[in-house]
């Protein structure tokens, strides 16, 4: 398929690019509020519009139609935060397809489609894939692999809608069909030779045993709802042994990757149930595009009555306690929370295998052999299945968490805040650990506090820095402040600047050295050469670019200061890195790959990959023993030793223990109506002579914060919860060299930055 750029500079093929060029479809603009209020508009023009200056950035463009009394044109970007879903309204030729996103909270935005008896709902579907695209292209950072075939796909086959016949696809556009995958096969045998079976052409045509659901099967089989517990209108009663033996009859399709008996609950935020249904099938079915469904069958039929997409945007969960998988869905007027119960914990395991693997795939676009490197499959197949040795754990926590205590909240201490002179928002928080001072950026200027003499558990104002210039007089927006020189110096990353980071004296708020790593590389992030580099007058730091490392001394002469590299010759797209000791380091991509490196220039001891998804955050513990990675609506916590053998400097090979998932339980997002998980960068606890117990993080006005020794327990809540008033931009612990037990929070708010009190159980 030809390839050509587009006026924003991205290659795409020629038909994408068309495609976003000449996009428009006709739908009714709608406002829906809390409790389902609906502030309808006029039929409108909908269009894409590409940002030609900043690559994979998207607007939708609605116009109100030139008859409208009052035309009027609205925008809106298109990001992961959008949570796009659809719903069908009415039956028969009033039938009208509802396709809604966030906007703000409890604020979403609709367009309605209207369905004739030639048209299907064709648009609505159109529109639906051209922006779950566009999603993927904002969030991944590259243009999705576009094909004619897979939009003819989606607008064609919506199952029990209309028919779908493939076209010919040219022979040289072929692609190897998606492999049947064991959960086990990469795990026992990794040296298997003989291929998996091919998956067979994905058809409407029924089968006598699997069917898919038509009208009158919706009509015969009430949905699960959020009502008063009903009786299934079908009583016949099937037995365990039936039900396995359906769902193997469901698996001889081999769309079909996954299929079991599950009982399914419909339950409220408390964990009660208000509705059970036994004798169900849950199974996970592959489609075209590299996309997926899980679905309840009832067994007298065979037929789905409940279908949902497995994307990014599915908040879900696991109890391995009660065997159970947990997932809400808020594509309904309210959002309801479901579980399925398995019969047994191998049984979830595999289910957590499929169900990892679909996620994979429809986030990368791309087949699953294609999404990980070769040799981390395993390991990322086994962390996925979570597969964690008794017997280690055991002793894991015995040795590394056997002082470990229990931590909670208290009342938070009264907020401080000081008016910007600019009427910037807060950024984040920077802390000393030599000097009292606490550092708070904004967009032009930072605030300064110190501990308070009157309350040593609190702070008080003390002034604020200037806005910082360049050297050619343009003001610097740090986007990143590391603190160095024993608290007299700060690093600057500029927002507005990559090819440069900035040496700064805090005391005289001036810059007095501009560094560059070579010359000609920029800078995606930089890190301490030591987690005490603070401590030392050591200045040498660690950098990265999206391809390449630096360990870079600024005391070289010139501007290009880099004294050590790790060059590599294809794109890797790192995007945060992390000093652990001595220059050991670990580095992350926007792939979701983590590289460990005993030191800048030589190849990585190291490398973990599991979820492929954009790894924003790394933080390490002080003794090399633990790594946090953020990762959007979740965080990977990662053993990175065996016994005494440490990952920055030794191959782990098969023996790199596995990750833990750390997640919010759905009933928790529900709970606390949050529209989308999206945390903030984690943190250890910190300290002198501290050990690391405890992990935070925040999404939106959630605080959380995650208790080691219960994750590694498995506990099915190992954290705790607060909700504050605002937004949080960004929380870590307070280090306190002057009360060496405190783990009180500070806590980063867009206008204020709060001291949480917390006490130790």
């Amino acid at each position: 398929m030809n390839q050509g750029k587009a006026h924003d500079g991205i290659q795409r093929t020629d038909s994408w690019n068309q495609e976003l060029a000449n996009f428009v479809t006709y739908a009714k603009l709608s406002k829906i509020l809390a409790g389902r209020e609906m502030e309808e508009f006029a039929q409108c023009s909908v269009k894409i519009d590409v940002d030609s200056k900043k690559p994979f950035c998207y607007f939708l463009r609605i116009t109100k139609l030139p008859e409208d009394p009052e035309p009027d044109e609205y925008r809106f970007p298109i990001s992961k935060e959008m949570n796009p879903r659809c719903e069908y309204i009415g039956e028969g030729s009033s039938e009208k397809a509802l396709i809604t996103w966030d906007l703000e909270q409890n604020i979403s935005m609709g367009l309605t489609f209207s369905n004739s008896p030639t048209d299907d709902f064709l648009e609505a579907d159109r529109f639906r894939y051209l922006l779950c695209m566009l999603i993927y292209e904002t969030v991944q950072r590259k243009s999705s692999r576009y094909a004619a075939s897979k939009e003819e796909f989606l607008c064609y086959c919506r199952e029990g809608k209309r028919k779908y016949v493939p076209k010919p696809v040219p022979a040289e556009e072929k692609k190897e069909e998606r492999k049947i995958i064991d959960s086990k096969e990469y795990i026992n045998k990794p040296d298997q030779s003989s291929k998996p079976a091919q998956i067979a052409p994905v058809t409407t045509e029924k089968k006598q045993e699997v069917k898919l659901m038509s009208k009158q099967d919706k009509e015969n089989t009430p949905p699960l709802e959020a009502k008063e517990p009903t009786k299934p209108e079908n009583t016949t009663k099937f037995t365990l042994t039936q039900l396995k033996s359906l769902a193997e009859q469901l698996r001889q399709d081999k769309t079909y990757i996954f299929a079991a008996p599950v009982i399914v609950f419909l339950v409220d935020i408390d964990n009660s149930v208000k509705e059970r249904r036994e004798g169900q099938i849950l199974s996970i079915r592959l489609t075209e595009s590299f996309t997926a469904v899980f679905a309840l069958h009832d067994p007298s039929s065979l037929a789905a009555h409940y279908t949902r997409t497995i994307d990014v945007t599915i908040s879900f969960g696991y109890e391995d306690t009660t065997i159970c998988f947990q997932w809400l869905d808020a594509s309904g007027p309210e959002a309801q929370l479901f579980a399925a119960k398995f019969e047994d914990i191998s049984i979830l395991n595999d289910f957590k295998f499929f169900f990892w693997r679909c996620r994979l795939e429809a986030m990368h676009q791309a087949a699953f052999e294609e999404c990980l490197p070769k040799e981390e499959v395993e390991w990322a197949s086994r962390s996925a299945r979570e597969e964690h040795n008794p017997k280690d754990t055991k002793t894991l926590i015995e040795e590394e968490f056997k002082e470990a205590r229990e931590i909670d909240y208290e009342e938070d201490i009264p907020a401080l805040s000081h008016p910007s002179t600019r009427g910037d928002e807060n950024r984040g928080v920077v802390q000393a650990r030599l000097i009292d001072r606490t550092f708070v950026p904004k967009k032009s200027e930072i605030e300064i506090y110190k501990t308070s003499e009157a309350s040593p558990n609190t702070l008080e104002f003390l002034m604020n820095l200037p806005a910082v210039k360049s050297f050619d007089g343009k003001s610097i927006s740090a986007k990143k402040i590391l603190m160095r020189e024993q608290d007299h110096r700060m690093l600057f990353l500029n927002e507005n600047n990559e090819e440069k980071v900035y040496y700064v004296d805090p005391e005289r708020g001036k810059v007095i050295s501009e560094i560059k790593s070579d010359g000609f590389n920029t800078f995606a992030d930089v890190g301490v050469f030591d987690k005490n580099d603070e401590f030392t007058p050591n200045p040498v730091f660690l950098a990265i670019n999206e391809r390449n490392l630096f360990q870079i001394d600024p005391r070289q002469p010139g501007e290009a200061k880099a004294v050590k590299s790790k060059i590599y010759s294809t794109k890797n797209e790192f995007s945060t890195i992390v000093g652990v000791h001595n220059g050991a380091c670990a580095v992350a991509s926007r792939t979701g790959v983590i590289r460990l490196y005993k030191e800048i220039g030589q190849n990585s001891k190291n490398v973990y990959s599991s979820t492929g998804d954009v790894i924003t955050a790394l933080d390490a513990s002080k003794d090399g023993k633990w790594l946090v990675a953020t990762c959007g609506d979740h965080l990977l916590l990662i053993p990175t030793f065996v016994e005494d053998a440490n990952g920055y400097m030794k191959n782990l090979g098969k023996e790199k223990p596995l990750a833990r998932f750390l997640k919010l339980l759905p009933c928790d997002i529900k709970r606390y109506g949050l529209t989308q998980v999206s945390f903030t960068a984690a943190h250890f606890n910190d300290g002198p002579n501290t050990k690391e117990a405890f992990i935070v993080s925040s999404t939106g006005n959630l605080l959380v914060t995650w208790e080691m020794k219960l994750v590694f327990e498995g506990a099915s809540r190992p954290y705790h919860l607060k909700q504050m008033a605002e937004k949080i931009v960004a929380p870590e612990f307070r280090y306190t060299p002057y009360n060496q037990s405190s783990n009180d929070l500070l806590v980063t708010l867009p206008n204020e930055l709060r001291v949480q009190k917390t006490r130790i159980i």
